[in-house]
């Protein structure tokens, strides 16, 4: 892993928990820059579907 990769996380009990599997040894200590996605750009536009939903679909756009 390079110095500087984004990881996408949900925060759940009071821990960040990646989305993905990450390459990371056990133990290795980290600095995290948390940014609160904006998706109120998305809203109608994909029925009710939940927030976890319409993270999902932001990050295959990226793909």
């Amino acid at each position: 892993m390079s110095a500087s990769h984004v990881i996408e996380c949900i925060y759940e009990d009071g821990v960040f928990k990646p989305l993905k599997d990450v390459n990371i040894k056990e133990g290795t200590k980290l600095k995290i820059r948390v940014e609160k996605e904006d998706l109120s750009e998305y809203r109608g536009m994909f029925g009710k579907a939940s927030a976890e939903r319409l993270q999902e679909l932001e990050g295959d756009a990226y793909l």
